[in-house]
């Protein structure tokens, strides 16, 4: 599962980080047994319901080419792993990645830390891609992560840490 940061210090590069989870997504949707799915962060904001998740590509959906998430609001990342975590649980497939891009610290380093060690606790592998300065507070959290300097790294990095991922333990 892509979780992808939408918060407003990601508007310069939304358009890059949308093209380059496609690109992973769609590369991954055609892989056997690989059961993808792609969630923006902080989804819609409404004062009547407030959304913390918008997602792009649901487990088990069809590929699709519309990534365009707009970059907005705060970060609630603690509040998307959370909701990615219960995503998962119904989810068939023996082994659950959680990639996690994002260029900031979150609303709650508390909470972000609560639903990574819950998620841990699961059974789920995270990864992550840090961008620009505030980018390790992922490096630090999780072990299979990496910071970039610039929004043109985040394709390669993405494939760099998900190649990492899914060949360890290979013989």
């Amino acid at each position: 599962h892509i979780l992808l940061d939408c918060s407003d210090s990601m508007e310069e590069c939304m358009a890059l980080a949308n093209a380059a989870c496609f690109s992973v997504a769609s590369s991954l949707h055609r892989i056997r047994g690989v059961n993808v799915g792609v969630t923006a962060f902080p989804g819609t904001w409404d004062w009547e319901e407030r959304y913390t998740v918008s997602p792009i590509l649901k487990h088990g959906q069809p590929m699709h080419t519309r990534f365009a998430a707009k970059a907005h609001g705060s970060t609630p990342k603690g509040e998307a792993l959370w909701w990615t975590c219960q995503e998962m649980m119904a989810l068939k497939e023996d082994r659950k990645i959680i990639l996690v891009i994002t260029d900031g610290y979150p609303d709650s380093a508390r909470n972000t830390e609560a639903a990574l060690e819950a998620a841990k606790g699961l059974g789920y592998e995270v990864i992550g891609i840090g961008i620009g300065r505030y980018g390790n507070f992922i490096l630090n959290r999780i072990e299979n992560s990496r910071v970039i300097t610039d929004i043109q790294e985040v394709a390669p990095a993405m494939f760099s840490v998900l190649q990492q991922e899914l060949t360890a333990g290979e013989a």
